[in-house]
């Protein structure tokens, strides 16, 4: 039996998607898949956003702190040179182990103040690791102390109170630190910079006054 050229057309070529869409099909993957893609880099942008704020929240509070701690250090510094001026050489040790431990602590506050603002302190917990106890510095076996201040330290708390006031003033000088194209972060750390420096130049003037009266103690000994 003969068939139709028809038929025979309609057996050869069997029903298929039409090209139109199979393409429509494929454009709507790949549109779905780039939105995915796009979902996927915003959120890993919101969340890098919000641990380089918690980073920076951190590292700043830890800052805060450290200028605290140096402040601290500061007056410590000017209550032990009280104190070199009323017991001189009698509690230059105890001065001396005290200043030491100071010294330390400047130090760690200094590298806080001198991170950057998401990095090592922030990343450590934004902490400042607690001071010691500072050793008090010893009193003479009499309670009586010496003189209020003999030349030599009357001489030393001068010079200590001219060098604070050169360092509060060239802290404080418009013309010196004012730059319209500075920030105030660079400002900031311009400030920590200045604090730090006094605080180290009083520190060792200090602990020069203190080594002085253990030498002068220890020639008294020997005489």
């Amino acid at each position: 039996m003969l068939s139709s050229p028809l038929s025979r057309a309609a057996r050869a070529e069997p029903l298929t998607p039409g090209g139109d869409t199979a393409s429509r099909l494929q454009a709507q993957s790949l549109e779905a898949m780039a939105k995915l893609k796009q979902k996927q880099a915003d959120q890993a942008r919101e969340r890098a956003a919000v641990i380089r704020a918690l980073r920076t929240s951190s590292a700043q509070a830890a800052k805060a702190a450290a200028r605290e701690r140096i402040e601290m250090i500061k007056k410590r510094i000017e209550e032990l040179l009280h104190l070199l001026a009323l017991f001189g050489s009698s509690g230059a040790r105890g001065a001396l182990q005290e200043l030491k431990q100071l010294s330390n602590q400047l130090k760690e506050a200094a590298a806080v103040l001198r991170s950057g603002d998401g990095a090592s302190a922030a990343e450590s917990g934004g902490e400042i690791a607690a001071p010691s106890a500072p050793a008090a510095p010893s009193a003479p076996s009499a309670p009586a102390p010496a003189a209020p201040a003999d030349a030599d330290h009357a001489e030393g708390r001068a010079a200590y109170a001219d060098q604070q006031q050169a360092a509060d003033a060239e802290a404080n000088d418009p013309f010196k630190h004012h730059d319209h194209r500075r920030t105030a972060q660079d400002s900031q750390r311009d400030a920590d910079e200045r604090l730090i420096d006094k605080v180290q130049k009083a520190l060792r003037f200090v602990q020069v006054m203190a080594e002085a009266d253990v030498k002068k103690e220890k020639a008294a000994a020997a005489r």
